[in-house]
């Protein structure tokens, strides 16, 4: 976007042909975002089937510290009866 602004004020293009790339850019976008919509919604979908499989204790105690940040397990047992 800088390097089209300068050329604007070099003179090397107009601001109409800056706008109409960058609508071009964001159309292509779009499309191929509305193309592949389903790739981000089962990522979504698994992303949450893991936080509440991990959330529920029922993954190991370093998976659930790796995803969770937690301490768990036999760490945080001795941590708590200090």
């Amino acid at each position: 976007m800088e390097l089209q602004m300068k050329a604007i004020c070099e003179g090397r293009s107009t601001k109409a042909d800056v706008v109409h790339q960058s609508l071009e850019q964001y159309r292509e976008v779009f499309i191929r975002t509305n193309q592949q919509i389903g790739v981000l919604k089962d990522f979504a979908s698994i992303m949450l089937q893991l936080f509440t499989f991990v959330s529920q204790r029922k993954a190991r105690p370093s998976v659930r510290k790796y995803i969770l940040g937690q301490n768990v397990g036999h760490a945080a047992q001795q941590q708590t009866a200090r």
